[in-house]
């Protein structure tokens, strides 16, 4: 039916070798699971994985959001899986796509969460292969969105019909969640929250974005725009209206974006010891993703803005940053008393650390984790930190979300010539489907 509408290996061995399980979650202990893989084809996930590089979901905010398609097919996956669907499209061209397959008793209450949408293709001249034909080889899919995430999607819902064909008892509700991410989630989750939060209800939410560790913290991220104004007029002439030379907007961009580089000079922050970024030293990442500004080449430009995607750490917040960026913006000014500057917020994903303090070695969906891992992982997860913004929406209705995966199951995300590795998909598909079993069924 549719309707519209800090990390311990000591702990982590304790766990594995606990003799008893508490929380939420009833089921059957790991060394008397019954075997799920053999529902597990190969040739299934190739081909659903495959379909979904085939349908174009790529989006770039106020430009395009190619997602409709998309979210139809989507459904009828699930309708075939038996579940009670709905699409909900709070914003237009925003669908949201909700699955879910009641158990016996209702809880526990599972959601598996993926975002189905992509970056833009780019340059299409540096791809190699079509970027949307869905191409095998060498052992790989390739194409926008093969990595992130839809081979995830796939393995995610192969994994629930292989506990739907394996005819196991389940107690608890599976929802399976597919939303429009890669920044576009603003304009679907938060109104669901709102005016439809019987449709979220779970007891966890398991992003399958995740790598090989549980996050236990993530700082979240704003994307930001900063707009200079100057003040028009002919290359090598006078400024409109007289009184001296023009003011050119992107000279005075460029020196802006030049301090915000070197975020030691401008951003306050601190380490965490959590957070996995070897290549920026530990430090808040901010990148320039993109650049407009002026009309003509022989017309000095009054206007030029940059759009920032800010990775901050643990501590941070939208607003201390905004902040910082003021405090640069107005350092700079008592130097050059012509820079006229202003930032704004886009959109932003952050979880307050009131939420991250709820995640705990005590949660039970992170002990089945650690039940089941080790048997296709070969090591036992520990905790991580993450650049990602966490979901806070579903945190808000009553969720814990939990981010875990397999890590390295593809490569080249938001570049070029993306694949994913059919291996990686299998191995995710299999730790899912155990872990449903683990969580959802009555067992023995």
């Amino acid at each position: 039916m549719r309707r519209r509408s800090w990390p311990s290996d000591l702990l982590c061995a304790v766990f594995l070798l606990a003799a008893t399980w508490g929380g939420r979650v009833e089921g059957a202990r790991q060394d008397n699971q019954p075997d799920i893989t053999s529902h597990i084809k190969e040739a299934e996930l190739v081909a659903l994985a495959q379909k979904l590089v085939q349908i174009r979901s790529d989006y770039d905010e106020g430009v395009r959001a190619n997602h409709k398609e998309m979210a139809a097919f989507l459904g009828t996956e699930l309708e075939k899986l038996g579940m009670e669907v709905h699409i909900n499209e709070p914003t237009p061209n925003y669908p949201t796509v909700i699955g879910r397959l009641k158990g016996t008793a209702g809880s526990p209450a599972l959601g598996m969460i993926a975002h189905y949408n992509t970056v833009a293709v780019g340059d299409r001249s540096k791809w190699t292969v079509d970027p949307f034909a869905g191409v095998l080889e060498d052992g790989k899919l390739y194409g926008l969105g093969a990595s992130d995430q839809k081979m995830a999607m796939a393995a995610s819902l192969i994994a629930a019909k292989a506990l739907i064909d394996s005819g196991l008892p389940r107690r608890g509700d599976l929802v399976l969640l597919f939303i429009p991410g890669e920044g576009a989630q603003v304009h679907s989750l938060p109104a669901i929250v709102r005016e439809r939060p019987e449709l979220l209800k779970a007891d966890w939410y398991l992003d399958t974005e995740g790598g090989p560790n549980i996050v236990k913290v993530s700082g979240g991220w704003i994307w930001t725009k900063v707009t200079v104004t100057g003040i028009t007029g002919h290359t090598g002439g006078s400024r409109a209206g007289g009184g001296g030379r023009p003011i050119n907007a992107i000279y005075k961009l460029a020196r802006v974006l030049g301090e915000i580089e070197n975020v030691d000079g401008w951003l306050q922050y601190e380490k965490h010891p959590l957070m996995p970024l070897p290549l920026y030293d530990g430090k808040p990442v901010v990148e320039v993703g993109k650049i407009e500004g002026g009309y003509k080449v022989n017309q000095v430009p009054d206007h030029a803005e940059a759009q920032l995607d800010i990775r901050m750490l643990p501590g941070q917040s939208p607003d201390s940053v905004l902040r910082n960026l003021r405090a640069l913006f107005a350092r700079m000014k008592q130097a050059d008393p012509d820079l006229d500057v202003r930032v704004e917020i886009m959109t932003q994903q952050w979880v307050p650390l009131k939420y991250w303090d709820k995640l705990t070695d005590d949660d039970a969906l992170v002990r089945a984790i650690r039940e089941v891992a080790p048997s296709v992982l070969g090591q036992v997860p520990g905790w991580t930190g993450s650049i990602g913004g966490g979901r806070p929406d579903l945190w808000e209705a009553g969720a814990t979300w939990v981010n875990f995966g397999i890590g390295g199951g593809g490569g080249n995300a938001h570049a070029p010539n993306e694949f994913a590795y059919i291996a990686g998909g299998m191995k995710r598909a299999e730790l899912y489907a155990k872990l449903l079993v683990r969580v959802l069924t009555s067992g023995s």
